[in-house]
């Protein structure tokens, strides 16, 4: 059985939640409507050095920071009768700022993740991740956002793609994930789901002979759609290409500077 969360930081000690089902308004879903749906928050509080050692030596969860505790209060943020965010990044941030708050000024580092799978059509999961450090004080009085990370996964685009006379007469599934960097301290908002909706029409509507094209012109589009955005990354795969390999792809990453400024 899986402990939930991967061990991304083994540099100090981590209270967690993983995969917490709640139902929160982060605007509008995949039918346009503003309205509560199912997501997943997942919490890690990153603590100061050995922050644990007390709760530990004294088996005492009051010296730590009550996970129970937080579970309730995550969900009782989430689903406050007529709360709503902009955006699952807005949501994202004020869990941060709650989990800052319970960690009562021992945390260095909170990072929340956002999940859903109806925010985005034909794609398997709309993820947002939001790391915010410089926790100043009990009442955490102000953060410092370091990271902004939107994942589409498993994005399905039909699309007319490769060199060979077969491939040029009917549609293959090409199956992307796209992650966006937004730049620190960056306040425009981006509705991502939108604009990956509109992209992948855009795209299905284009035929391409390589996989490295279709690729790259997705990364163009999504780094120039918003100044907020610091890099993007797609992989692209054709599931039907090969017939002894799962799939067969290609991973492009680039900075918007790429875009923007043309050597």
């Amino acid at each position: 059985m899986s402990t939930g969360m991967p061990i991304d930081d083994i540099s100090s000690d981590v209270v967690y939640l993983s995969s917490l089902s709640v139902s929160a308004n982060i605007g509008p879903d995949w039918w346009g409507r503003a309205r509560a749906q199912p997501l997943s928050i997942s919490v890690s509080i990153h603590l100061q050095d050995t922050a644990l050692n007390a709760a530990a030596a004294d088996d005492d969860v009051t010296a730590s920071v009550h996970y129970g505790h937080l579970c309730k209060d995550v969900l009782a943020l989430a689903e406050k009768p007529g709360a709503a965010w902009r955006s699952a990044v807005e949501l994202a941030k004020d869990v941060a700022r709650l989990a800052a708050q319970k960690a009562a000024g021992r945390a260095r580092e909170v990072r929340v993740v956002v999940c859903s799978a109806k925010m985005v059509p034909l794609a398997e999961e709309y993820a947002v991740e939001v790391t915010v450090s410089d926790l100043e004080g009990d009442l955490v009085v102000a953060m410092v956002q370091r990271r902004v990370k939107v994942t589409v996964k498993d994005l399905v685009i039909p699309v007319i793609i490769g060199v060979n006379p077969p491939e040029r007469e009917k549609k293959q599934r090409v199956v992307t994930d796209i992650v966006v960097f937004e730049k620190v301290l960056q306040p425009h908002f981006v509705d991502y789901p939108g604009l990956v909706a509109k992209l992948a029409q855009k795209m299905e509507a284009t035929a391409y002979l390589t996989l490295e094209k279709f690729a790259l012109e997705l990364v163009r589009e999504v780094c120039l759609a918003s100044v907020a955005v610091e890099k993007v990354a797609v992989r692209a795969a054709k599931p039907s290409a090969l017939a002894f390999a799962d799939v067969a792809g290609v991973q492009i990453c680039r900075p918007r500077s790429v875009f923007v400024n043309p050597a």
